[in-house]
């Protein structure tokens, strides 16, 4: 038996296609855990799921209310920075508590997947990509250049906190496991060489 912990921020689309993931993991007999938003409690633990909740309900209203700022570039340094990156050592901290030595797979959506990095950084653990929409595939670079003339000040502190260096290659810090998710059929969209090696198209989710 294999333990997994889902880690995903966001509004219902991106917490809702984990909790379906964790429902057939958990079926299957693993030991699944989910950290996101206090919202979604009662459907993880109706799923069966251990839950570690990442915010309050006030929080979590002023993350849905700053969603926009994920429009630009520029917001999206100010979103991660206001409702993200204060919450990478919670996250990291459940990460740890809920982490077993060779048994334990780490599963994370894009961009606010910092905790996630650095927790399979520091405690050797597997990590996992989940996409939702090949739009997230094809902003990567963009996403490189945030963190690395923008937010790399703001990770690094954070690394520091937990006894990493400092990144001072983004590019491949940021790079994607062998084995990465999409949650789209191949016919749905035509794969790029700026893919990640070993994206693995699984259809819709579908109840």
């Amino acid at each position: 038996m294999e333990s997994f912990i889902l880690a995903t921020q966001g509004s219902g689309g991106d917490v809702f296609p984990f909790l379906h993931i964790g429902s057939r993991l958990k079926a299957r007999g693993h030991e699944v855990t989910l950290l996101s938003h206090c919202h979604y409690r009662g459907p993880a633990e109706a799923a069966g799921l251990n839950f570690n909740a990442l915010d309050s309900p006030g929080e979590y209203s002023r993350f849905l209310a700053d969603e926009p700022l994920l429009n630009t570039p520029s917001g999206v340094a100010e979103f991660l920075r206001r409702h993200s990156l204060p919450k990478v050592l919670t996250e990291y901290n459940f990460i740890q508590e809920r982490h077993r030595v060779d048994h334990t797979v780490l599963v994370a959506r894009d961009l606010f997947d910092t905790a996630a990095r650095i927790a399979a950084e520091k405690l050797r653990m597997r990590l996992l990509h989940v996409f939702f929409a090949p739009s997230q595939l094809e902003t990567w670079k963009i996403r490189v250049e945030l963190f690395m003339h923008t937010l790399a000040a703001d990770i690094n502190r954070l690394r520091a906190r937990v006894n990493l260096l400092p990144v001072d290659d983004w590019s491949s810090w940021l790079t994607y496991s062998d084995c990465s998710l999409a949650l789209w059929p191949d016919w749905f969209a035509a794969p790029s060489s700026s893919w990640p090696t070993g994206l693995r198209p699984v259809g819709f989710m579908a109840e």
